[in-house]
């Protein structure tokens, strides 16, 4: 386990300021991360799609900055375009798809901060109101493997 005191005990803002302050390094949050992503995600297959490279990629550019510096984060696979990355939507319809650039979204969050590492199962298209596309299947409920996790609502994906 990365040196990380208390990962679990910090909201974003508090391991942010765990990086300001010179606690923990931005590398340290990411492979905390990255750890406890790979010990639940085969068992509930939330992270559809790992981005540890480019996370590393983005820390070892120094492009941390903002309210949210350093701190690990996973963006739905759904209108959140990250160039150079797939995007599904939770579709087969979108194979293939890889955004030339990024969104409005995703270019916030990068410039509060966050390192992205991810991205996660989403209803396809973002239309039922549960997670069990046929492209990535079921997102099951960490609580209760048994029952659904949910899903976002009918917003769509254009």
């Amino acid at each position: 386990m990365a040196a990380v005191p208390n990962y679990s005990d910090h909201d974003g803002v508090g391991l942010a300021a765990l990086v300001r302050c010179g606690e923990v390094k931005a590398s340290e949050l990411l492979e905390a991360a990255i750890e406890r992503r790979e010990a639940v995600n085969p068992r509930i297959n939330a992270v559809v799609r790992t981005m540890d490279d480019e996370a590393r990629a983005s820390i070892a550019a120094g492009e941390q900055d903002g309210p949210f510096m350093g701190v690990p984060f996973l963006i739905k696979d759904l209108l959140a375009a990250y160039r150079g990355v797939p995007t599904n939507c939770g579709s087969r319809a979108f194979d293939g798809y890889v955004p030339e650039s990024d969104s409005e979204l995703v270019a916030r969050f990068k410039r509060a901060g966050l390192v992205i590492f991810g991205k996660t199962n989403t209803p396809e298209l973002g239309l039922m109101g549960v997670t069990e596309p046929r492209r990535f299947g079921a997102t099951r409920n960490p609580w209760d493997l048994t029952r659904s996790s949910g899903g976002s609502g009918p917003k769509g994906c254009a």
